[in-house]
């Protein structure tokens, strides 16, 4: 419903500008033909004028699939100026082709009837070229405009969508540290320590998980973040995971220095590492291994997380997959980097692998 309002409000405007455009020569033709001692009445030239400017409507749906393919955005503007430059004048002599036929017919405002084809043409490439080119370049312009707010409205949109997502990520970040397993589990680690008069490690373990709350609720006011501050969160996590897995998890973790200063989505792999915890190593006893990796490459920021155990069905679909945690990265990943990042989940060796490449980007 929007769409068809929007376009006959493109309609509708165009036909306006076009009229306008038709009153406008119309009193320059009669003023024109008053100082030849031709005198015609403007209304009959308005009448005149107004049809055949509004055979410029005939061009609009074309001019407006041209302003949509070859759109006057600065990244391609030379490009597509070499489309429409050229265009714009086959448009304005397949114009005066029907503008010649349609004068001939009825009026011989312009021409005479025994005029070659020709001859008329050159006359109206005399006088009524210019108007007609910067009619095709008005038309487009329109066009582009509207085009332009679309896309503005829709960056808008996109924008919003992101602060959506980057809350649910915050959110489902915050369930993770609050959910009641998990602070059973570490509450119970600690008592465990206190009663073994593990006092030291009783200490760090709630200096780490109160560390961990904090950094949750800082980065969740940041869309993007350097993968170092990403890093610390995910190591703080891994912290407490450690302390309560003890030798049941071995870590891998080798981030190459030239991405530290790297922008990554806030809170991007810390779902992906609580996921190979809770759907791998935790389910297995006999899986250990947890790595993550990052390294940069032509101009690439690719980072991969792998597990022990967890093996994906053949079958499996991202929506599928246990937990939003992945589906929400993915979709963020999307959203962020359309078309220019990969995501990849897949079985490896004996584990799943994340493999996640997205633009280097440095604030």
């Amino acid at each position: 419903m929007q769409f068809s309002k929007k376009r006959l409000l493109i309609i509708l405007l165009v036909s306006g500008i076009l009229t306008a455009l038709a009153l406008l020569s119309a009193s320059q033709t009669v003023l024109m033909r008053s100082l030849r001692d031709r005198p015609g009445g403007f209304w009959e030239m308005a009448r005149y004028e107004i049809i055949i400017w509004q055979v410029w409507g005939l061009f609009v749906p074309f001019i407006f699939w041209a302003s949509k393919k070859y759109p006057l955005e600065r990244r391609v503007m030379f490009r597509n100026l070499l489309f429409h430059i050229p265009v714009s004048v086959a448009v304005v002599l397949l114009y005066f082709t029907i503008y010649i036929g349609y004068d001939q017919a009825f009026f011989s405002f312009y021409t005479h009837p025994k005029w070659s084809f020709w001859k008329c043409m050159l006359i109206y490439i005399a006088s009524k070229f210019h108007w007609n080119f910067i009619t095709y370049w008005g038309i487009l312009g329109v066009m582009n405009t509207f085009e332009y707010q679309r896309k503005f409205k829709e960056r808008e949109l996109k924008a919003i969508q992101l602060e959506s997502q980057l809350f649910q990520s915050q959110l489902q970040a915050l369930k993770m540290q609050l959910h009641p397993h998990f602070l059973f589990n570490t509450l119970h680690t600690i008592a465990s320590m206190v009663r073994q008069e593990e006092k030291k490690e009783a200490v760090e373990m709630l200096t780490g998980l109160s560390e961990l709350l904090r950094m949750a609720l800082e980065q969740g006011q940041k869309q993007k973040i350097p993968l170092k501050e990403e890093m610390d969160f995910v190591n703080t996590y891994l912290a407490i995971e450690q302390v309560r897995f003890k030798d049941r998890l071995q870590l891998d973790i080798a981030i190459a220095a030239n991405t530290l200063d790297a922008l990554v989505p806030s809170l991007l792999l810390q779902p992906l590492v609580e996921n190979a915890i809770k759907h791998g190593l935790a389910k297995k006893l006999l899986a250990k291994v947890l790595k993550i990796q990052a390294e940069q490459k032509e101009g690439q920021l690719r980072i991969q997380i792998f597990n022990e155990g967890g093996i994906l069905a053949d079958d499996w679909q991202i929506q599928d997959l246990p937990g939003l945690g992945i589906q929400n990265t993915y979709q963020r990943l999307k959203q962020l980097y359309p078309e220019v990042h990969q995501f990849s989940l897949k079985n490896h060796e004996n584990g799943v692998l994340v493999d996640i490449s997205i633009p280097v980007e440095v604030k």
